[in-house]
């Protein structure tokens, strides 16, 4: 499997959000709000959020999580508070060159369409329980291929007719990812999480993302001047996000970094012994003044990192992620034993 990017909801805002890289329809709070009366998470783990959505608004991933993508999947766990649908989109993808396809709730049922056009309905399901849905999308040929699963089984079948109406749709890209709110009522339609994965092939089986925040400094190299609490993890490890809240370094030179861990390996972060652990992604947030720089994961086991884009951070809140399939000290696959580092490097000034 190929996981590339992973998100857990936490008590932001979407106002806040939009300055962590998402984009909204709009940022009101009585179309979007953070909640923790509707959990997607095992038992034993930490405290989730979840993101209430009205009907027909939608919410955008940051465009770093797609950026470049030809083929993969986009899933996310969904829950409704009451089943008075409205028929309007779940997951909303579209090319470069503006091709969309789209995800609606028929129902409880899902339709697929391509360019506006039905292609396909799935079996109803009950979403007033939590359903795991992946939209799996292959751009690299005329004509494109487009599938869905629920919880890990097809819904929608392998869906690509070379004769049908779309058939000179170009080989493209990914431009943007939306989830949207797809119920009447107030605030109904729970988003419990989003994962990203690079290739079309691979299994969207139910996981579970956790946000957990940093609580033990590393290392330095430069000098770091942290906002509060005189540590670089009590200021960039904050939760809820706050851009106010910050390390910084006043005079960066290429090479500077600072690395920041947890007290604890992740079976006591995550509430229990995980039967597995398939992807850990570091999130970044920075501003400067024409410098580069990347997000990195590392482990307990070693200096060796996972690196992220490298990326120009500029005068406004830059976001920047890395993920990691593999604990990078050893290669070998994480398990409750491990202890993730978040690592901030400054790659050239």
């Amino acid at each position: 499997m190929a996981y590339r990017w992973s998100w857990s909801w936490g008590s932001e805002s979407a106002v806040v959000l939009a300055d962590m890289g998402f984009e909204f329809s709009s940022t009101s709070t009585g179309l979007f709000a953070p909640t923790t009366a509707e959990q997607y998470k095992p038992t034993g783990a930490p405290t989730k959020y979840s993101m209430a959505m009205d009907m027909q608004d939608w919410v955008q991933l940051p465009l770093a999580a797609t950026a470049g993508m030809d083929q993969g999947v986009v899933s996310g766990a969904f829950k409704v508070a009451s089943a008075s649908w409205y028929a309007e989109k779940v997951f909303y993808v579209r090319g470069t060159l503006g091709t969309p396809v789209e995800v609606r709730m028929a129902s409880g049922a899902l339709a697929l369409y391509i360019d506006g056009n039905w292609k396909a309905t799935s079996p109803v399901y009950n979403f007033t329980d939590w359903r795991f849905v992946a939209l799996h999308f292959d751009f690299r040929a005329d004509p494109w291929k487009i599938k869905v699963t629920v919880d890990g089984a097809v819904a929608i079948a392998e869906y690509s007719q070379a004769d049908d109406s779309w058939h000179d749709i170009a080989a493209d890209t990914l431009g943007a990812a939306r989830m949207y709110g797809c119920a009447w009522g107030t605030l109904p339609w729970y988003s419990g999480q989003i994962i990203v994965q690079d290739e079309y092939a691979d299994v969207a089986s139910p996981r579970y993302v956790t946000r957990i925040s940093p609580d033990a400094d590393t290392s330095e190299t430069g000098t770091w001047t942290p906002t509060t609490a005189g540590s670089n993890f009590g200021s960039t490890g904050v939760d809820p996000f706050d851009a106010a809240t910050y390390t910084e370094e006043g005079t960066p030179s290429a090479g500077d970094d600072v690395i920041t861990s947890y007290a604890s390996d992740l079976t006591t972060l995550l509430g229990g012994i995980p039967g597995s652990v398939d992807l850990v992604t570091v999130h970044s947030y920075s501003t400067g003044a024409a410098n580069t720089a990347r997000a990195e994961v590392g482990d307990a086991g070693g200096a060796t990192t996972t690196v992220g884009t490298t990326t120009l951070i500029g005068s406004g809140t830059t976001y920047a992620y890395a993920s990691a399939t593999v604990a990078p000290g050893d290669s070998a696959a994480w398990d409750g034993t491990d202890t993730p580092k978040c690592k901030y490097e400054v790659v050239s000034v």
